[in-house]
């Protein structure tokens, strides 16, 4: 799978709060940033931080409402 198509994965993931996909979205974005080796792709994936802080975000806002 290439990282556009993780993205869209992601957000997709996000938009219909999908737990299980979320729970991968968020996998796959710490260990994006923890493998990055050069700058150029170590500076891309923390920005995709944010992403993961949405993720997170959203994830615990399903688990709060569910139980």
């Amino acid at each position: 799978m290439t990282r556009f198509k993780e993205l869209q994965r992601i957000k997709w993931a996000m938009a219909h709060k999908n737990a299980n996909e979320l729970e991968w979205a968020g996998s796959y974005c710490k260990m994006r940033r923890q493998l990055a080796q050069r700058q150029d792709h170590r500076n891309y994936w923390l920005g995709i931080e944010k992403i993961e802080k949405k993720v997170r975000a959203t994830l615990a806002n399903i688990d709060q409402h569910s139980g």
